[in-house]
């Protein structure tokens, strides 16, 4: 299934399916992220549309047609029948939850062109039922006519930009049936409401814009361009950026399903920052850089966040590749943030992981899972890595030279005392055993995780972030067999696997219910936001034309896939381990798209 995303500032979207047959519960011209209350709103899953041309009656939506459909930059159909040619885009108001579509009609003769709303109205992840409480009544209003299904919730109106229309009400009921939801194993029958017709009729040809939104838009059209692939990259990394309640900036981490997740954003702003979005991805940092310290610093609250341990490391990282980007008074702010969150895992004041005794995190036994491979399935971790974790500590020890080498230099940061004298006590230890502890020379890779007696020997690629940070004692011949046992186990023409294909754990399929997704989840899946790390770490030891050639088989499969395959223009969250390498998870997924930018810019541009 081919599909088209649009997104505001606001995180607002309107997604659906190329051929315009909704086959997801997500499908909407305008699904509101913020409506004033609770969960977002899917409000209209299309408008379709009835061509009259002299004698001849053509229809769209809902159903499958002959057309031509562009996606540059807003996503255009063209249809062309006996006697017409009707071109239709879509523009989201970049502020406004409003969706504009633009309808340009070319014919010889007289035309009648009727367009019917279908509306959903009902919370995102919900399902719409025809119900005695819903008002399907519309009122004229000016130029507008307003809708409003529910007492409490926003009103949407509809009003024509560019000529006249009329509106003719004839409420009714239809029933569809979502085949992606339904494939999914989740209820997928929805009733869907139209309150009536909007009807547009001249002669020759016309160009209009019907409006439907809360709000008052100002369509201005769109026209289509070609953009280069970095510009389109970049586009497609803004539609990730919102802001929030209280002017609190942030991302959203995959599209449909998704709101903020920290660990995604985090993981996604340095390949976000390319571009003309680096001062999008400094408003996210620094909002975060509140948002963590208050959720992570309070005592009275044992948990280090609900989002993962690593969230805390990947805060810092950024902080340390925007340095030197940031004006004095940021450099502060995120310092202290930096210098807070340290201190609180150093503190140990958590009964899910502690400071071992030689200054590693470990991760103690229990029912969680504290690093990204975060699937916990009846109370258990799919995939333990209990212990130490290679890419946790290998971002502690980063965090702490950081520290030592910037924050130093700041001393009206508080509590910094505390953590600069635990890194002169612990730092030069924790960099000499590093690699004693998860270099298996035997094996020719860096073990995945280490229990305190002996290192795991699963193949995994989270060892990547020790070969992209600036760890001691790692040479380059043990980077460079890292680097073939990569390649030969984990490498596919889309990404990395997240667990070897010769492993007995291994799935290759990310298919079935969810507890069988759920299994095979960091089990074998390809994630392709590993491009990033992965490209980071290659150009560190072989440089960028040699680290090119090792990833341009890759890097031309998700390009592939972001133009011709999915959510066009984006890039999805997994595919399978098993060839044909199938895509699966949400369709546009942040770090995904942010990290494949990152790793384009670094190796090819």
């Amino acid at each position: 299934m081919q599909e088209y995303l649009c997104a505001n500032k606001k995180g607002s979207f309107a997604l659906g399916a190329v051929d315009r047959i909704p086959r997801r519960k997500y499908h909407s011209l305008l699904l509101m992220r913020d409506p004033g209350f609770g969960d977002p709103l899917a409000t209209l899953v299309d408008v379709c549309e009835i061509l009259h041309v002299d004698d001849h009656v053509a229809s769209f939506g809902l159903q499958y047609s002959a057309y031509q459909f562009t996606m540059q930059p807003n996503p255009m159909w063209e249809y062309e029948g006996l006697g017409f040619v009707l071109r239709r885009s879509l523009r989201l108001d970049p502020r406004k939850d409003v969706i504009s579509i633009f309808y340009r009609i070319e014919t010889q003769g007289h035309f009648r062109l009727h367009m019917k709303p279908l509306f959903q109205y009902r919370p995102w992840h919900s399902l719409a039922q025809k119900n005695l409480h819903f008002n399907g009544n519309c009122h004229q209003w000016g130029d507008k006519f307003v809708f409003e299904p529910y007492s409490g919730l926003p009103k949407m109106h509809f009003r024509c930009h560019g000529t006249q229309m009329e509106f003719k009400s004839r409420g009714t009921w239809s029933s569809w049936i979502y085949e992606s939801e339904k494939e999914r194993g989740y209820p997928a029958k929805e009733d869907l409401f139209a309150p009536g017709f909007l009807t547009v009729e001249g002669k020759g040809s016309m160009e209009f814009a019907l409006e439907i939104g809360v709000e008052d838009g100002e369509p201005i059209q769109d026209m289509p361009s070609q953009l280069d692939f970095k510009d389109r990259l970049n586009t497609a990394c803004a539609n990730y950026f919102y802001s929030g309640r209280n002017n609190i900036h942030s991302v959203v981490a995959a599209f449909p399903w998704s709101g903020g997740f920290a660990r995604d954003t985090l993981i996604s702003l340095p390949g976000l920052s390319v571009g003309e979005n680096r001062s999008k991805a400094l408003d996210v940092l620094t909002s975060y850089a509140d948002i963590l310290t208050g959720r992570l610093i309070d005592t009275s609250e044992p948990k280090i966040n609900v989002e993962g341990l690593d969230t805390p490391l990947f805060f810092v990282r950024d902080v340390e590749l925007f340095w030197n980007w940031l004006s004095l008074e940021s450099k502060h702010h995120l310092a202290q943030s930096c210098v807070d969150l340290l201190n609180r895992l150093k503190g140990g004041h958590d009964i899910r992981f502690r400071i071992n005794e030689e200054g590693f995190i470990f991760i103690n036994p229990g029912p969680w899972a504290l690093t990204w491979m975060n699937v916990v399935w009846d109370g258990l971790p799919v995939t333990s890595r209990f212990g130490m974790p290679i890419e946790i500590n290998a971002l502690w020890i980063n965090a702490l030279k950081f520290a030592v080498k910037e924050f130093s230099q700041i001393p009206t940061l508080t509590y910094l005392t505390p953590l600069l004298d635990f890194a002169n006590q612990h730092l030069e230890k924790l960099q000499s055993l590093f690699v004693k502890k998860f270099w298996m020379p035997d094996r020719g890779f860096f073990a995945d995780t280490h229990n305190g007696y002996q290192p795991s020997s699963e193949l995994r690629p989270n060892q990547l972030w020790c070969l992209a940070l600036d760890l001691q004692g790692i040479t380059k011949e043990m980077a460079l067999s890292a680097f073939k046992k990569i390649d030969e186990e984990l490498k596919t023409p889309v990404g990395l696997r997240t667990l070897s294909h010769k492993d007995p754990q291994y799935r290759g399929r990310y298919e079935g219910s969810q507890y069988q997704r759920e299994m095979a989840s960091h089990q074998g899946t390809v994630w392709p936001w590993l491009i990033g790390v992965w490209s980071e770490a290659l150009v560190k030891w072989v440089g960028p034309q040699e680290a090119r050639r090792s990833l341009d088989e890759v890097l031309n499969g998700l390009k592939k896939h972001f133009e011709t395959e999915g959510c066009l223009g984006h890039l999805c969250e997994v595919f399978d381990g098993q060839a044909p390498h199938r895509p699966g998870g949400a369709p546009a997924k942040v770090w995904s798209i942010a990290e494949f930018t990152r790793a384009w810019n670094k190796v090819v541009i």
